[in-house]
């Protein structure tokens, strides 16, 4: 099994070590069950095992990941219609948090999307923020988790006072259900 360690690790207990290694250990695992022959699956698919199930409410509490926005679920995960994440009407100028620690590897601006953030993170996994006004972070910036790196906005729709604000967890290039891993 792969360990990771961090510069940092004298703030770290053995048993924080530990307990680290065993969520990692069940995340590879459950990320291997999870990935079959490319196709996108959800972990809390209906057709998932009993052991793939424990194991993702083990990593959905070992990961910790934080919600990128508050708002309500307008549209869900639906690879079938080519919707690779989750829509959530917001307000506007709400602040977007990263959802774990990472890198920017990209953030452009299109006409479809507006400000689109793109970040790294370990395990080959990358969260994309879609529909921002502003972003506070450039290409190669890191960025910790909870940490502000953006905000919601762009056109409402007549008379509408919500914007639309679009979020996608990728893993080895394969989408997965955020709401396997966030409350929103």
């Amino acid at each position: 099994a792969k360990r990771y360690s961090n510069s940092n690790s004298n703030s770290y207990t053995p048993a924080t070590w530990a307990a680290f290694s065993k969520a990692k250990d069940e995340a590879d695992v459950l990320m291997d069950s999870m990935f079959e022959a490319g196709k996108p699956t959800a972990i809390n698919k209906p057709s998932a095992n009993k052991e793939i199930k424990e194991k993702a409410a083990n990593l959905r509490s070992a990961m910790e990941l934080f919600a990128p926005v508050k708002g309500v679920v307008t549209a869900r995960f639906s690879p079938i219609d080519n919707r690779f994440g989750v829509s959530l009407a917001t307000t506007s100028n709400q602040q977007v948090m990263a959802v774990m620690d990472g890198t920017v590897i990209s953030a452009p601006w299109t006409p479809e999307d507006g400000f689109v953030l793109y970040v790294q993170h370990a395990n080959n996994m990358i969260s994309v923020y879609r529909h921002n006004v502003s972003v506070l972070k450039k290409a190669g910036d890191r960025v910790s988790s909870g940490e502000i790196i953006g905000y919601t906005g762009g056109e409402n729709a007549p008379g509408q006072d919500k914007n639309l604000f679009e979020f996608e967890l990728w893993h080895n290039g394969t989408p997965v259900d955020p709401q396997g891993y966030i409350v929103f």
